[in-house]
Formats: C-alpha cells, structure tokens, sequence
C-alpha cells in the first residue's frame, strides 16, 4: 500500500471523526482545538527544525521516570483542508500520577523555508477514576 494511499485514507478517518462532534471550519481554516475537545493552548513564538521538536516543547519531560509502562504516540497527517499543513496528535500514556491516565496535545504545523511553525495548539486529559473515568476531558482529573 503507497503512503500516499496511507495518508489520504488517515485524513478520512480523521476527518469523519472530528466532523461527527464539530461543525467543519471553513475552506482554508485550521479548526480551533477547542471544537475538537481540546484546551487551547498558547503558541511558541519560535519556529521548530523538526516536527519532533515541537513535541518536545508541548512535553519536554515524559516519561517522568524508568518506572511503570510510560507509552508515547506521534501520529502526523495531512490537514485535508490546507495544503501545508499537518496535523500532529500526541498521546501519553504511563504517567505515574495515578489520577490521570494520558494525556493528548493536538498541534497544527505550517512547513516554512526557515523551520516548522505551530499554528494551533490544544490538549486535553484522560483520567483514571471520578466521574470523568476513561473520557476525555480538559479539566484537570482528581
């Protein structure tokens, strides 16, 4: 299977899901983290050489130790809605607080001659227990 082939069918994945829960933005407009269930986060002013290092500026310190099973997901795609985009959703999992069970950042990056820049930016937690246990939610697990 291409990765084109690959890539077109993650955009269509995403791109269904995300539209069940939201109104779509319009043509040319990334969406606002917040429509997707996610807390807006502050943008860096600074430009990335990688993608990866903007994972590194969202999550500089996981895992948090050697204990545990801590796990970490990057999955880029495509924005099927602007051509030099891409989305970028970051999943923790192992944290040793024993409130939360992960953590996910969604970041939007434009690919520039000098370097990758954030162009949106949320997050959001998933906790163990309470009435919030195995959703998401953007307000803090207890």
């Amino acid at each position: 299977m291409s990765v084109r082939l690959l890539c077109a069918a993650a955009a269509m994945i995403w791109a269904s899901a995300a539209a069940a829960d939201t109104i779509p933005p319009a043509k040319g407009q990334v969406e606002d983290p917040a429509n997707l269930g996610f807390k807006q986060r502050d943008l860096p002013n600074d430009l990335f050489h990688s993608p990866l290092d903007a994972v590194k500026f969202y999550i500089p310190n996981f895992p948090e130790s050697g204990e545990g099973r801590p796990q970490l997901t990057v999955r880029m795609i495509k924005d099927p809605l602007r051509n030099y985009t891409f989305i970028l959703t970051i999943t923790a999992e192992g944290y040793l607080d024993d409130s939360v069970s992960a953590g996910q950042w969604r970041l939007g990056l434009d690919k520039g001659v000098s370097g990758w820049a954030v162009n949106m930016a949320g997050e959001r937690w998933k906790c163990y227990r309470g009435k919030r246990a195995g959703t998401w939610t953007t307000k803090p697990c207890r």
